[in-house]
C-alpha cells in the first residue's frame, strides 16, 4: 500500500517550494529519452530573462503499464538518500524507501522545503552537473533535453544585475509534453504618477504638486526576513511639503519609517520589525495588492524651464534571495517629469534702442493677474505675501518672467517710457507644450498660439516664450527754421496779395 501511494505522489505531484506554484499535467504516452522538457512561465511581469534555473534529476521513471512507473535513484543522489533516510540504520536507501519519505513529506510542507534546500547544498558540495538545455524569453523559461524522472530546479540567479525571485521547485515530468510551472513569485513593482495618474504634467513656480507611488506588495514566502524600502529622489526644483500619506490594501499604514536628506526620501515598511517586510501582517496578509504612497512637493524657485524638465525618481530595494537575507535587489526607476516655462520680454524703439522702465502686467485669459517677486528686469511667479503685478525692464529692456504653465495669457503694458507711447492692446497669447518620446514624458515641443502668436516665438530647450515690443514716440512738434517755415511765409505772402487786389478793385469800382 505504501509503495502504491509513494508511487501517485511522485506521479501527480508537481510541487514548487516557497514562492512558486505548479501546474501538473496528466500521463500520456511514455516518451523516449531526452525529449521532455519544463517550462517555467510568469503572470506577474518578471522578467524571465534575467533569472538562471538548473535542473538536476532526482529519480529516473520508466513506464511499466497505464498504472505502474518504476521510480529509481539516479546514482550521484545515492549518497543523498541514505543519509538522508536511512542512515540511523546504517544501510542504503532503496528508491522504494526514497519514494515512501517524499510521499509523506506532502503532508509537511515546512519539510519539503528543507527537502529541497538540502538537495540543492548536496548538488553543489557534490559537484553535480544540473541537466537539460535552457532557453530563454522576457516571460517564459524552457529547460528541455530532459528524461523521465523527478527534478529538483534551482534558481542560481546572483550576480548584482539579476534577480533571484524563487527558492527551490519539485517537479515530475514523464510526458511528451511539456510540463508547465506557473511562477507565484514576483518581484515588487512601482508606478509613480503625478495626480494620480499622469507621468509628465506643467505647472507654475509656487504650486503644489501630488505625487502618488503605487507599489504591488510581493510574495514574501520562503523568505526568514524581508526588506522592503522606498527611495525617492526630487531635483532642486521640488520641495517635499512633508505629508506623506501610505495606505496598504486601501487602509490607513503607518508601520514605516521615513527619512530624508536633502532632495532625498527613504521610507522603510515595518519599522516595528526592524524593517523586516516579512513580519508585518498588514504586508504579508495583502500580497498581490497595493501599497499607496501620496505625498506633495511645490515647484521652487530652482526649477529647470523646458529642457529635461524638473524629475522626480524613485525605485523599491528588496530582498531577492531566499537564501542570503543580505541580497537585495532595486527595481528599475520610476521617474516622472514636471515641466515649468517662461516669458523673455525685449523693449526698443523702431531704431532698436533697448528702452529701460517700461512696466507690464501679465493677466491669464480671465483677466486674473500673475503675480510675481523679482528685480532688475528678473521676476518669478510667486503666490507669497510679497507678490507683485509689475514687471519693469531693466537697463537692456529685458524682462523675464520664470515659472508658467501652459495656458492663456495676455501681456498689458501698463506704463511706456518717457517720451512714448504704450501700446493700446494686450499682446494675447497661449502657451502650448506637448510631450511624448518613448518614455512618454519628454518635452517634445513648445508653441505659440493665439491671437498674437506670430508676435512670439518659442524654445523648448530653454522653455523660454520670447517676444519683442516696440514703442513709438508721440508724433513731431513744431520747430523753427527749415523747409516748413518757408513754405508758411509764401503762403502767407500770397494771401496778403490777394487781399490787397480785391481792396483795390473795390475802389476803381
Amino acid at each position: 500500500m505504501k509503495k502504491k501511494q509513494g508511487r501517485k505522489l511522485i506521479l501527480v505531484v508537481a510541487m514548487l517550494i516557497a514562492l512558486f506554484g505548479f501546474t501538473k499535467l496528466g500521463m500520456a504516452a511514455t516518451t523516449k529519452a531526452g525529449n521532455d522538457s519544463i517550462v517555467i512561465d510568469t503572470t506577474n511581469d518578471i522578467d524571465l530573462s534575467k533569472q538562471i534555473f538548473q535542473a538536476y534529476q532526482l529519480f529516473t521513471a520508466e513506464k511499466l503499464s497505464d498504472k505502474e512507473e518504476k521510480y529509481t535513484i539516479v546514482p550521484a543522489w545515492q549518497g543523498f538518500f541514505d543519509d538522508l533516510v536511512t542512515n540511523k540504520e546504517g544501510k542504503n536507501c532503496t528508491s522504494e524507501e526514497a519514494v515512501t519519505f517524499l510521499n509523506k513529506l506532502k503532508y509537511n510542507p515546512g519539510k519539503l522545503t528543507d527537502f529541497a534546500d538540502a538537495a540543492y547544498k548536496y548538488a553543489k558540495s557534490h559537484n553535480i552537473n544540473p541537466v537539460g538545455t535552457s532557453q530563454v524569453a522576457s516571460n517564459q523559461y524552457t529547460i528541455s533535453g530532459l528524461d523521465n524522472g523527478y527534478y529538483l530546479i534551482a534558481d542560481i540567479t546572483n550576480s548584482k544585475d539579476k534577480i533571484v525571485v524563487s527558492k527551490d521547485m519539485l517537479v515530475t515530468v514523464d510526458s511528451a509534453m511539456p510540463v508547465h510551472v506557473t511562477l507565484k513569485a514576483d518581484a515588487p513593482t512601482l508606478i509613480k504618477t503625478i495626480n494620480g495618474s499622469k507621468i509628465s504634467g506643467n505647472y507654475n513656480i509656487g504650486d503644489s504638486i501630488p505625487f502618488t507611488l503605487t507599489i504591488k506588495i510581493p510574495s514574501m514566502e520562503g523568505y526568514s526576513k524581508y526588506a522592503l524600502t522606498l527611495n525617492d529622489e526630487m531635483s532642486e526644483g521640488l520641495t517635499f511639503n512633508n505629508d506623506l500619506k501610505v495606505s496598504v490594501g486601501g487602509k490607513d499604514y503607518n508601520n514605516y519609517d521615513l527619512q530624508t536628506s536633502g532632495q532625498k526620501l527613504t521610507l522603510k515598511f515595518a519599522k516595528d520589525k526592524s524593517y523586516d517586510a516579512k513580519q508585518d501582517n498588514a504586508l504579508t496578509d495583502n500580497a498581490g495588492k497595493t501599497i499607496k504612497v501620496t505625498y506633495t512637493a511645490t515647484l521652487n524657485e530652482k526649477a529647470v524651464l523646458g529642457g529635461s524638465g524638473n524629475t522626480n525618481i524613485a525605485n523599491l530595494t528588496y530582498s531577492n534571495n531566499p537564501y542570503s537575507q543580505e541580497s537585495t535587489h532595486t527595481t528599475p526607476n520610476s521617474k516622472v517629469s514636471v515641466y515649468t516655462f517662461g516669458l523673455d520680454i525685449t523693449k526698443q524703439n523702431s531704431q532698436g534702442t533697448k528702452l529701460k522702465g517700461a512696466e507690464f502686467e501679465l493677466k491669464d485669459k480671465s483677466g486674473n493677474i500673475i503675480y510675481v517677486k523679482g528685480d532688475n528686469g528678473v521676476y518669478t511667479v510667486d503666490k507669497s505675501e510679497s507678490k507683485s503685478s509689475i514687471v519693469t525692464t531693466n537697463d537692456a529692456g529685458k524682462i523675464t518672467i520664470k515659472g508658467l504653465k501652459d495656458g492663456d495669457y495676455q501681456l498689458i503694458e501698463t506704463k511706456a517710457p518717457d517720451g512714448y507711447k504704450k501700446l493700446k492692446e494686450p499682446l494675447e497669447f497661449s502657451i502650448v507644450s506637448k510631450v511624448g518620446g518613448k518614455d512618454l514624458q519628454t518635452l517634445t515641443n513648445l508653441n505659440v498660439e493665439g491671437k498674437d502668436k506670430d508676435k512670439f516665438s518659442a524654445s523648448k530647450e530653454n522653455g523660454l516664450i520670447a517676444t519683442t515690443v516696440v514703442n513709438v514716440t508721440g508724433g513731431l512738434l513744431p520747430k523753427t527754421g527749415g523747409r516748413g517755415i518757408i513754405i508758411l511765409s509764401i503762403v502767407g505772402l500770397l494771401c496778403i496779395i490777394l487781399a490787397t487786389i480785391i481792396v483795390i478793385r473795390r475802389r476803381k469800382v
